[in-house]
């Protein structure tokens, strides 16, 4: 049931104030300075492209339609073009933000077990995490920990998650139980 109802809703469309919302003013700055303006290379930095792809394909082109249909000065511009700029943008920062195969990631999980609902609290809501858990953390390895981090962003449930904090808190996170700064129980 719960299947269900997370593909209704991430099929529905959302008004263009949600997507904006989502990208943020910064980053829709930035993301729709390369897509709209014609000698621009359509390199985003890294930041703006974990927020693109939590706003997700759909936001993003309704964004750049909008603009290009709103805007005087985007009337005579080659609309393909744009629209081509605007796709080739949303797959560069995919790759560049994309956690490897489910395979790997499952392993990696495996190999956290159940320290890593305790990961997760402190990533998301700031809880502890026990020295136990600070172990398996570091025995599984900063990759297996950047690359699940990078699969979590991409979770529908936390697009209001701001991506750069998260990775800033995974990092903080991750070098802390390096250190051994961990609590000793929950």
């Amino acid at each position: 049931m719960a299947t269900i109802i997370v593909t209704i809703s991430a099929t529905k469309e959302e008004p263009l104030t949600e997507c904006a919302k989502h990208i943020g003013p910064q980053c829709g700055k930035e993301i729709l300075g390369k897509v709209l303006l014609p000698f621009e290379e359509p390199i985003v930095s890294t930041n703006c492209c974990y927020k693109l792809i939590q706003t997700g394909y759909q936001c993003h082109t309704r964004l750049t339609q909008y603009f290009l249909k709103s805007s005087q000065q985007l009337k005579n511009v080659n609309q393909t073009e744009i629209m081509s700029k605007n796709d080739k943008i949303f797959n560069k920062c995919d790759l560049l933000t994309k956690p490897p195969s489910l395979e790997i990631l499952s392993k990696c999980a495996e190999q956290l077990g159940y320290c890593g609902e305790q990961v997760y609290q402190k990533l998301i809501h700031d809880k502890n995490i026990t020295r136990h858990c600070c172990k398996e953390l570091v025995k599984m390895g900063k990759p297996c920990h950047d690359d699940m981090v990078k699969a979590l962003i991409r979770a529908p449930d936390l697009r209001n998650v701001d991506p750069i904090q998260l990775l800033e808190k995974s990092k903080e996170t991750f070098d802390n139980c390096l250190n051994a700064k961990c609590t000793r129980k929950l």
